[in-house]
């Protein structure tokens, strides 16, 4: 029972800490991974698997994750075939359907989505350019050089160590969509202020999506380890008196 209240008193104390984040911390990939993982852009057990290469449906769900429409993703149901290599049934299906109508992806002539394909980084910067708003016929020079440039300006790339032609892994489009939320949109402003977050002189306020992602009861036996390291508070909790 006593491992019981800690467990929950430490939720608590968690959720009240109003976690922020630093922007120095863009470039910190555990942060971007802890980042896209609450956001739903990834799950747990791809924090083993970091270096693996990101596909193009992998990464249609990190960028929606990271979009506004990340609630509306269940309402797409599994009804039609997106693309030849595309069926409604696939787990990539609605991720891609919405990167596609958003205009952030695209498919290919001959009918195809090509979902197994690797992304390359000058692939991921142009589709996180479309996120924010940019209009890539706006942009000086011609791809892929016009989109890394700007990404590079924006500081996207802060942080990456690729280059043109070589493909992202999910660490690397971790940091990316994370550098995003503080870079600045087509139309001015900070892309993460667009998801709900607060972002203040290069830094991100996220406790409210921190707080809603919360779930409990939260119960850790002895030797547990709690997977992210709590900000300290100067709250005072009370227990009530201890019955004779």
């Amino acid at each position: 029972m006593k491992k019981r209240i800690l467990a929950l008193l430490l939720a608590v104390c968690i959720a009240a800490s109003m976690l922020v984040l630093p922007a120095s911390a863009a470039a910190t990939n555990n942060t971007a991974v802890q980042m896209a993982i609450t956001l739903g852009a990834m799950d747990t057990d791809q924090t083993g698997a970091l270096n693996a290469v990101v596909t193009r449906g992998a990464f249609a769900r990190m960028l929606t994750s990271f979009s506004t429409f990340r609630e509306s993703v269940g309402a797409q149901g599994t009804v039609g075939t997106l693309y030849t290599d595309v069926p409604g049934t696939s787990p990539w299906a609605p991720y891609i359907r919405i990167a596609v109508q958003q205009g952030w992806l695209n498919g290919y002539t001959d009918g195809s989505y090509r979902p197994d394909n690797a992304v390359t980084l000058e692939e991921a910067c142009t589709a996180v350019l479309k996120l924010m708003g940019y209009k890539m016929t706006e942009l000086n020079g011609a791809f892929p050089n016009a989109q890394l440039n700007k990404a590079s300006e924006i500081g996207l790339r802060t942080g990456l160590d690729r280059k043109q032609g070589e493909a992202m892994n999910y660490e690397d489009a971790a940091v990316l969509l994370y550098n995003a939320l503080t870079a600045n949109t087509a139309s001015g402003g900070a892309y993460g202020t667009t998801l709900g977050f607060t972002v203040s002189n290069g830094q991100v306020d996220a406790s409210t999506v921190l707080l809603s992602s919360l779930q409990g009861p939260f119960i850790y036996g002895e030797g547990a380890q709690v997977p992210f390291t709590p900000v300290a508070s100067t709250a005072t909790i009370k227990f009530p008196p201890r019955a004779s």
